[in-house]
């Protein structure tokens, strides 16, 4: 390991929202529109009323946790529909930064992301997990050995 006084390599972020907390608020345009990437808008769109709640509140909970990965206010360093939430192939949560939020992880050397989204009637959560490509020194060795260590227990888990 390094040892280095720098930022950990891994930043995690997590949120839990009470299903309901933005009630007033996804109820108008423009507020949707600020909140929510147009392909995020889409999906909700085709659901029904309680699961569309629930996928809106798990949606804005992991842009707040991944704005906590990224070291920024959510309202004020980047519009959170900047930071949109899509689903992979096969299914999984995918962050997608544009514009500021882009900008912000490429100044915070985020080299990626990943995300996962939880949700009861009551509650939604999100945590996610970016990682660095070096420490603010320029050192790669904590990162090098974080890196063996999560292979090292894949290997092991097969």
């Amino acid at each position: 390991m390094s040892d280095c006084d720098c930022r950990p390599p891994l930043q995690l972020g997590i949120d839990v929202l009470r299903i309901g907390s933005l009630a007033k608020t996804i109820r108008h345009d423009r507020f949707l529109r600020h909140l929510y990437a147009p392909e995020e808008l889409a999906h909700a769109e085709s659901l029904g009323d309680r699961r569309r709640e629930e996928f809106l509140h798990g949606r804005f909970a992991a842009k707040e946790a991944i704005a906590k990965v990224l070291g920024i206010g959510l309202l004020g360093d980047a519009p959170p529909h900047e930071i949109a939430v899509l689903r992979n192939a096969k299914g999984e949560p995918e962050p997608v930064l544009r514009g500021r939020a882009a900008h912000c992880a490429a100044v915070a050397d985020i080299a990626g992301l990943t995300l996962s989204i939880s949700h009861t009637r009551e509650l939604a959560a999100a945590a996610a997990a970016g990682w660095r490509t070096a420490c603010d020194c320029g050192d790669r060795g904590l990162v090098n050995a974080l890196s063996e260590g999560i292979l090292a227990r894949g290997s092991a888990m097969t």
